[in-house]
């Protein structure tokens, strides 16, 4: 089985939950947020070189590290640096992304949490299928969807990838 180390900050939180998981005789998954679009930053201004870092530190027990909850824009490179990385390291790790549907967040009408948009309309199950296949073609081998990402979105994504 496995444990979901759900871990929004950076590398030294998933150092601190492996940690803390340690006694529990289960892989962990690390998640992981992103904070801009480019250069790929983690919240806590962390990188990439970061993230393999700490995976390689405890490689035996993390199975899978994944992006979530940021614009589908923000975790394409992300991923494809996470997967090149992570190949160049030989680190037998799991890749994973699921994006929001929110809108834009660099636009100057948005304020999270304090505005409801609408739905993105460049953003259908189709078109974020799309992206996700630059995902599945860089390694990614779990993928779904966040916030504003619908039952239609991830039937797609089933039909495509399932």
């Amino acid at each position: 089985a496995k444990r979901l180390g759900d871990v929004p900050r950076g590398p030294r939180e998933v150092r601190v939950t492996v940690n803390q998981m340690m006694n529990i005789e289960r892989s962990i998954i690390a998640r992981l947020t992103l904070n801009t679009p480019t250069p790929v930053v983690i919240p806590a201004s962390d990188t990439i070189d970061d993230i393999i870092d700490v995976v390689t530190e405890h490689a035996d027990v993390v199975d899978a590290v994944m992006f979530n909850c940021a614009l589908p824009e923000q975790m394409t490179p992300a991923i494809i640096e996470l997967a090149e990385k992570a190949a160049a390291s030989e680190l037998d790790v799991r890749i994973g992304g699921y994006a929001n549907g929110f809108p834009d967040a660099r636009h100057p009408e948005y304020a999270a949490n304090n505005t409801i948009f609408d739905r993105r309309p460049d953003l259908d199950a189709a078109s974020y299928a799309e992206i996700v296949a630059t995902w599945v073609d860089a390694g990614v081998t779990i993928i779904g969807g966040c916030c504003d990402m619908y039952p239609e979105d991830i039937a797609e994504l089933s039909a495509r990838f399932g």
